[in-house]
């Protein structure tokens, strides 16, 4: 019976992996959970749990406690989707739902059963004397108050993290992960490689996009912010381990109203894989130290390889685990054959899940962007010395150098002193780096300072704690200052980010409530920030184009990766548009502009989204003068009356075009063969003469017109035909030139004379493999002749008027036009 007690976890994981897994593959739910419930339950047990808890239970579970034993393996679920759906990638080169789903399968039943059948001895690397712990392992008597009051912190994060996780639109940067994510799933082109962060969050993001079956706002967030919630709990219990109840409830108490870790719990971004795999890292050398268990080395070097896939910050860490890898081997005194061929595997297993990813990222042409920060966090012990010198060199009364070096002074006496515990050294190592990075090295940081957070909030909550209890006649009275300064700090957060009615950011200062003051910031120089609750009106588009209602070009005086995607990948055309959408508030700050005059003439008013009551989106729609009729426009209200964009199931195939490229390049008609223009040698010798540059002579610019599209509705005298040409550059375009297209043969009726797209996109800036559509609007004649007429279409360089040519099959000189196959039928 004790024997089966002990392998019940497993027999239980077992039994949830057949169930989940049934539940995946199966096509109809048999129980009326919710879609979205029954969809989502079993992918985070996948994606986050189920194959981590495998490996735990059959490598350590008799020799942890139940607690650990649930971090641990949600660590390892994310490690198997990252590294795992990493090298599937590589093996397949794109993963789908099967590839996906055979993996997970196999890692949890294998493990569970192994597990099953492993006998119950204990392995011997865990069984280390105990020793003198210079580390403190604080346990302290069990207190119900204490209790009360930790649960209602971790459902309070809760309530911050998962509540109302759907409602936001993506943010560009969710948008370009998930975009990415859709060329992983199809094997189109390298959006693994080409991204300029680590291939975490777009692995997990594919992982969840396929189990659940929909590329949706709520499955994409749950990991990322399920990642970020294990990274709050994950402190706190690293703070009880080193510190002490007391110092762990207040970091718990800082780190839940924490506005950056909220602010970031709320995004499919990597922050949330980096944050609890950099957590995880230190607790298994914290755990380590104290046991000298090498399968916590082994785990701890795993986790901190994970969080530098999600990004380089990642590394943040390898001081405190370097310093706690030298502290253990100390204590322990195991230098022998056994420690030796463990500490090898486990790095040499770190490096090759390290190479694996960053070998062929830094052989790929991809550009690393730098990472400039500015942070204006101080934190802990040596932030209160140093703060003085902090201020005055911000203020410029001193230059930043100086800041630079007391801070590093301060560390360095910090560390080197022999009366500040191990324990404080740990986390004064662990914040080291990037606070120093990215508060005094780096210009611009962004949004990168998240990475010190935890450290920073555990230092805080140690310097706090010793103020309390530790000073006379501090307790009563500091207490109740914290609880004050919390509990607005939490009602602030409540407002900011929970209230999708007011949208408190987006709408500043109409709902600014009065216990806070005027932000400073104000006018705030982007609205849509991290995090926050919004809605531009997207989300109704994305329906409207999902069931066909919408279908064609657009163009709109905002731009994003996000309406690159709840468009589904449409063109965005400059050039006369099927549609003009123009946003109340947009992700461009100042918005694009839009010719306003032919939207006037040309476009219909066709409908408004309304969100929480205020119109946020105009559409309007492209209608020949003519047939103009003025109706009202149809409104739209968010979120009371949108069908939920999941709720279409929204998957990869429904993309159209390639997500790594703006949209969809896809003639109607298309050329058997395409027709290829340049210029003519003696053409260049003149334009030497014009450019005064004798290197023109050398120029290429090689360019090839692969199909068209050409809407006849309006063929008629009076009347208009857009013409939308698709050219490809064959090699890179030094020279201007304007597209010209002649709407007759002999005699020319009409002609659209342009710079390609309108002037949006001239030759000049086309380089090698860039593909461009160029629309044309043909305005013909009142006294046309009735008859048939061809449409004759080539270019011309912009200073001397002087015509490329045409070549044929052979590349040879074939005039300087080409006469489309569709010949125009005026009656």
């Amino acid at each position: 019976m004790r024997h089966l007690n002990t392998k019940m976890p497993a027999i239980t994981g077992l039994l949830v992996s057949i169930i989940a897994l049934n539940s995946i593959i199966a096509p109809h739910p048999p129980f009326s959970f919710p879609v979205s419930l029954w969809r989502s339950i079993p992918m985070m047990m996948f994606v986050c749990f189920l194959p981590g808890l495998a490996i735990v239970e059959w490598l350590l579970a008799r020799h942890v406690s139940f607690v650990e034993r649930l971090l641990l393996a949600i660590g390892m679920g994310y490690t198997v989707t990252i590294v795992g759906g990493l090298w599937l990638y590589y093996l397949f080169g794109q993963l789908t739902m099967h590839t996906l789903v055979s993996m997970y399968g196999i890692i949890s039943i294998v493990g569970f059963s192994l597990a099953i059948l492993q006998k119950g001895h204990a392995h011997p690397s865990l069984s280390a004397p105990n020793r003198a712990c210079i580390l403190h392992v604080h346990k302290q008597p069990r207190n119900p108050y204490y209790l009360v009051l930790l649960v209602t912190l971790i459902l309070l994060s809760t309530y911050f993290i998962f509540l109302k996780l759907d409602y936001s639109d993506y943010r560009g940067d969710e948008a370009e992960v998930v975009l990415r994510a859709i060329a992983v799933v199809r094997g189109e082109g390298n959006p693994i490689f080409s991204h300029t962060k680590g291939p975490a969050e777009v692995i997990v993001t594919v992982s969840s996009g396929l189990l659940y079956g929909s590329f949706a706002e709520l499955p994409t967030r749950l990991p990322f912010a399920f990642g970020n919630w294990l990274a709050i709990i994950g402190t706190f219990l690293l703070g009880y381990h080193v510190f002490g109840k007391r110092v762990a409830l207040i970091g718990l108490m800082l780190i839940v109203i924490n506005g950056s870790m909220i602010a970031h719990s709320r995004l499919a971004q990597y922050q949330n894989i980096v944050l609890p795999m950099s957590v995880l890292a230190v607790w298994c050398y914290v755990r380590f130290y104290h046991h000298g268990n090498h399968f916590y080395h082994l785990l701890g070097n795993i986790f901190i390889v994970v969080a530098m896939l999600g990004h380089y910050d990642g590394a943040a860490s390898l001081p405190a685990l370097l310093f706690l890898f030298i502290l253990g081997m100390k204590r322990h005194h195991t230098w022998n054959q056994h420690t030796q061929l463990w500490i090898s595997m486990s790095f040499l297993l770190g490096i090759i899940i390290f190479v694996s990813f960053y070998a062929p990222f830094f052989l790929s042409p991809t550009v690393i962007e730098a990472q400039e920060l500015i942070s204006k966090r101080i934190g802990g012990t040596v932030a209160i010395i140093a703060l003085p010198f902090l201020i005055m060199s911000w203020t410029g009364i001193l230059p930043a150098w100086y800041a630079t070096v007391i801070y590093m002074a301060l560390m360095g006496i910090f560390l080197l002193s022999a009366k500040v515990s191990q324990s404080l050294k740990v986390i004064l190592l662990w914040l080291l780096l990037p606070f120093g990075l990215y508060l005094f090295f780096v210009i611009h940081p962004g949004n990168h300072y998240y990475i010190f957070m935890p450290p920073l909030m555990l230092l805080t909550a140690f310097v706090l704690e010793r103020m309390l209890f530790h000073l006379r006649g501090t307790l009563l009275l500091g207490s109740f200052l914290l609880i004050v300064l919390w509990g607005l700090s939490a009602y602030y957060e409540h407002i900011v980010f929970m209230r999708t009615d007011l949208e408190y950011i987006l709408t500043y200062p109409k709902h600014k409530h009065i216990l806070y003051p005027t932000d400073s910031r104000f006018p705030f120089k982007r609205r849509i920030g991290w995090g926050f609750p919004y809605r531009l009106g997207w989300r109704t588009i994305a329906n409207l184009y999902g069931t066909g209602e919408l279908a064609g070009d657009w163009y709109g005086n905002d731009e994003n990766n996000s309406i690159l995607w709840y468009t589904q990948g449409s063109p965005r055309q400059p050039c006369f548009p099927k549609y003009f959408i123009l946003t109340e508030i947009g992700y461009e700050n100042p918005q694009l502009p839009v010719p306003l005059e032919i939207i006037e003439k040309y476009y219909t008013h066709q409908l408004t989204v309304q969100v929480n009551e205020q119109p946020r989106l105009r559409l309007y729609k492209r209608t020949f003068v003519v047939d103009k009729k003025e109706t009202s426009p149809i409104v739209h209200n968010e979120p009371l009356d949108n069908v939920s964009f999941e709720e279409k199931q929204f998957l990869a195939k429904d993309f159209q075009g390639n997500p790594l490229k703006a949209g969809l390049f896809q003639p109607s008609n298309p050329l058997d063969s395409p027709h290829r223009f340049k210029p003519h040698p003696n053409m260049l010798a003149e334009l030497e003469n014009i450019y005064h540059d004798p290197n023109t002579i050398y120029f290429e610019d090689t360019v090839a017109l692969l199909g068209y599209d050409i809407d006849k509705t309006h063929a008629k005298s009076g009347g208009v035909i857009f013409l939308t040409l698709y050219w490809k550059a064959e090699t890179a375009v030094i020279l201007p030139y304007k597209v010209f297209v002649h709407f007759g043969d002999e005699t020319i009726f009409a002609q659209a004379d342009d710079e390609p797209a309108c002037g949006h996109q001239p030759t000049y800036q086309w380089r090698t493999g860039d593909e461009i559509i160029d629309r044309h609007v043909i305005v013909l004649p009142d006294d046309i002749p009735e008859g048939t007429y061809p449409i004759q279409v080539g270019l011309y360089e912009i200073r001397s008027g002087l015509r490329m040519d045409a070549l044929d099959e052979m590349n040879n000189p074939a005039g300087n036009k080409v006469v489309l196959p569709d010949l125009i039928t005026i009656k």
